[in-house]
């Protein structure tokens, strides 16, 4: 880019302020003897600035011949003239500053000018050797044009029209830099490319070579030659040259195996007549490969036939059972993983060279067929008592799946499983089936997809060894599936990355579906039913009266259970929350009274709950968000006592809904499975995992917890893992249930008989109430309460949706 040149810069202002100089000691010098006449006014300033203008129009070094504004400035300076001995102080100032405005608009012009200049200057500097003959004339161009308004021998143009030919050349150069280095860098590339050519390859791929290497030199030789051509000329090149170091990788492997294979009927103690026959054999299949007009596919396929090239001979006993021990530790090595059983690799290496040995006696080769049998079947028995563990592992945890187990449920201070209800649809009905559907993919042929659908474990143990394990009982004819350990642990981890999803799914949308029972169930049930389910299932405690309710006497587990239900009244603080109460956070909410000092409290008295009420404040706003799953808390002034809060789990927990399969399958997680055999997805589990780059892979849901932050005594906390005060009163909550059930059962049922009188009404003149009699029909028509088979939130949605409401809208 051009930049502003000081030395003509200072030059111009040399020749101004020499001007200026003059020009001010000038009067002192001739008008000495010469005094002003009394009346006479010089307006110094006015006089000073016109010399200076005139000054600037009349030097030698520039020139204003192309500036547009030359006239204006010229008329400007005929009328400075006539104001030079003016006493009009306000027309002086005014011609002034019109006259210093023009003068400086021109010296920014010819400043321009010169930047303009240099601009051109540089633009004849840059290389055109190799740019199109297009190009090239449009620089040339736009540098005539350039130096034809910074010379001032174009038409007149301001100083826009400067900067705008400033702008198009600097694009023009920019252009041309930029050609220049992306052309350079495509040849240098290309140069390189033709160096240190792969060596051997056949004619084929030579010539196409040779011929590639031309016409890229043809190409970058011809400057007419644009960007587009060059790259897609480097890039076929790039293609020719990938073919023949493949050519020459093929070629390089098809004559190792040639040359393995002639020595190994060299040393393979055959007659001369063998020898000739398995040589000829062995023609036969290269010389396709070794034609110089081969293709690399041609090649691949001489390749395969002899890595797979057999020997005929007849052998002695010892070396046939050699051999097959041979093609066993093959197989092995080929889809095991034997990072473990080095000795394998070793064994076979020394077995092959002894079998090799014409001279090699029998004994030597027994010898050393027995000590590479020991190894593989060290291996083979390591490997299928790895595939019982797994497939045990998982037959045992996958059998005794249970979402919802209301016993379970109270087995520990963390829980797996939840409590059940039918009518709610709390139940593992179709659980298992919607897993195997999810993971069938996973399970190649009848063999594999049986171990995840039958409940059969002599069946499943069946199975597994058809499908996974190595059985070498006839080392001539063994059975080796070739999938190896990691392959079967990814399956049944699979499986449990799935069940994940499953249990996931059913999880939160009936943790939603008990939030929305509760939250709708205020109005729909009487009050002390739905308080007796809330205090007594839920350890519920209203925000109302909570002084008294709260006090020691009135919260301890055996005072809960013991509250009458009569009780349960406004007059005693049991107010129906509205949506505000019942929705917002209740930090002072504990299952405990004097949450700060457990140890206040006697063993009798502690408790705790599978489903804090204020869970439910959150159940319609987050738990649909996927990291929410464990529950604490915090008082607000003091944010270290965790005690009822929602944590969000780290995003590669198996609860995650972004969790990964590929970033779940890993050796982590499987030492995690094993640590779990039995109990993963169950209620006895602990929170047994294992730390993966940070990440805790659980397999227990864990999600509702004692709070075991707090200093709970041994005692307490003996008694209190049999204290769910949800399970032991969940009768509570049953109750409620099918009250509720009943209320919507008799809301229906009413409805249904008043559409009934509807109808007969209207039909005393039907013509007129065809439509609407045809409505009510319709309605009439719909299941019965009972015959739709939904969880109990569901059924009551669709039943608003497809009868409540049209029948409400028509009897209105």
């Amino acid at each position: 880019m051009a930049h502003w040149n000081k030395k003509n810069k200072t030059l111009l202002i040399g020749i101004l302020g020499v001007t200026t100089s003059i020009t001010t000691l000038f009067p002192l010098i001739h008008n000495k003897n010469y005094p002003v006449e009394p009346n006479q006014i010089v307006n110094e300033k006015l006089k000073l600035l016109i010399h200076e203008t005139n000054q600037l129009k009349n030097s030698k070094k520039i020139n204003l011949n192309n500036y547009v504004d030359l006239e204006l400035l010229n008329d400007l300076l005929i009328e400075a003239n006539n104001y030079i001995y003016s006493s009009d102080t306000n027309a002086v100032d005014n011609i002034c500053n019109k006259l210093k405005t023009a003068k400086d608009n021109a010296v920014d012009f010819l400043n321009e000018q010169i930047v303009l200049n240099n601009l051109a200057d540089e633009a004849l500097l840059l290389d055109t050797n190799k740019i199109s003959t297009e190009i090239a004339n449009q620089l040339a161009s736009e540098i005539k044009k350039a130096k034809d308004m910074a010379l001032g021998q174009s038409d007149l143009v301001d100083l826009n029209k400067i900067k705008e030919q400033e702008e198009k050349l600097k694009l023009q150069i920019q252009t041309i830099k930029e050609f220049n280095a992306k052309r350079n860098d495509l040849e240098n590339k290309f140069n390189n490319l033709t160096k240190n050519l792969p060596n051997p390859i056949n004619n084929k791929y030579q010539t196409e070579l040779d011929l590639a290497k031309i016409a890229g030199e043809n190409k970058f030789s011809n400057k007419e030659t644009s960007l587009n051509d060059l790259e897609k000329n480097f890039n076929d090149y790039q293609i020719t040259l990938s073919n023949a170091k493949e050519n020459n990788q093929l070629l390089v492997k098809q004559n190792n195996l040639i040359d393995d294979i002639k020595q190994r009927i060299n040393n393979a103690n055959l007659s001369k007549a063998n020898q000739d026959k398995n040589l000829n054999k062995l023609n036969e299949i290269t010389n396709l490969g070794l034609d110089l007009q081969a293709s690399n596919e041609t090649i691949k396929q001489v390749i395969n036939k002899l890595e797979n090239f057999e020997i005929k001979e007849y052998i002695t006993p010892e070396h046939q059972e050699g051999n097959n021990v041979v093609k066993v530790a093959n197989l092995i090595l080929k889809d095991y993983d034997v990072t473990n059983h080095p000795k394998i690799r070793d064994s076979k290496i020394e077995l092959e060279q002894i079998l090799n040995n014409p001279n090699a006696s029998k004994e030597d080769i027994k010898i050393a067929t027995d000590k590479l049998k020991e190894h593989i079947t060290n291996f083979v028995n390591e490997f299928n008592e790895d595939i019982t563990n797994t497939t045990n592992n998982f037959y045992q945890g996958f059998q005794s799946l249970e979402l919802y187990n209301t016993e379970k449920a109270n087995e520990s201070t963390n829980n797996s499983s939840f409590l059940a209800n039918d009518i709610m649809g709390w139940n593992n009905n179709g659980i298992k089936e919607d897993i195997i559907k999810k993971s069938e993919k996973y399970f190649l042929g009848p063999d594999e997809e049986i171990t995840i659908n039958t409940n059969s474990k002599e069946e499943f143990d069946k199975a597994v060894n058809k499908a996974y394990k190595i059985d070498i009982t006839n080392w001539e004819n063994p059975k080796i599936p070739g999938l190896s350990a990691k392959k079967v642990h990814d399956k049944y981890l699979s499986v449990i990355y799935e069940t994940s999803r499953v249990l996931r799914n059913r999880l939160l949308n009936g943790l939603a579906d008990g939030g929305k029972f509760i939250f709708d169930s205020r109005y729909e049930l009487p009050n002390n039913v739905w308080w007796e389910m809330m205090h007594k299932t839920f350890a519920y405690i209203p925000i109302k009266g909570r002084d008294y309710l709260t006090d020691s006497k009135h919260s301890t587990f055996e005072e809960i259970n013991n509250y009458p239900s009569k009780d349960y009244t406004s007059e005693n603080g049991w107010f129906i929350p509205d949506d505000k109460q019942l929705l917002d956070p209740n930090w002072e909410y504990s299952p405990t009274y004097w949450p700060d000092f457990p140890v206040i409290h006697t063993v009798d008295e502690v408790y705790w709950t599978l489903y804090p009420y204020i869970q439910y404040a959150y159940f319609l706003k987050d738990i649909l968000n996927p990291e929410v799953v464990t529950l604490e808390s915090s008082h607000p002034q003091r944010p270290n006592d965790p005690r009822m809060e929602w944590v969000k789990l780290n995003k590669e927990s198996v609860y995650g809904e972004d969790l990964d399969l590929a970033n779940f399958l890993t050796k982590e997680a499987y030492e995690a499975y094993l640590k779990n055999k039995n109990n993963w997805y169950t209620s006895t589990i602990n929170k047994t995992g294992t730390t993966n780059e940070g990440n805790i892979i659980e397999f227990g849901f864990n999600i509702f917890k004692v709070f075991v932050n707090q200093p709970w005594t041994t005692e307490q906390f003996k008694e209190i893992e049999k204290r769910n005060i949800s399970v032991l009163n969940i009768e509570y909550f049953n109750k409620a249930v099918i009250m509720y059930n009943n209320v919507y059962r008799e809301k229906v049922n009413d409805i249904r008989n008043k559409l009934e009188l509807k109808k007969a009404e209207l039909e005393k003149d039907s013509e007129a109430n065809a439509n609407e009699i045809y409505e009510i029909e319709e309605l009439l028509a719909y299941s019965s309460y009972d015959e739709i088979n939904l969880p109990l939130m569901d059924k009551i949605d669709k039943i608003y949706d497809d009868f409540i409401t049209p029948a409400q809208n028509i009897l209105e």
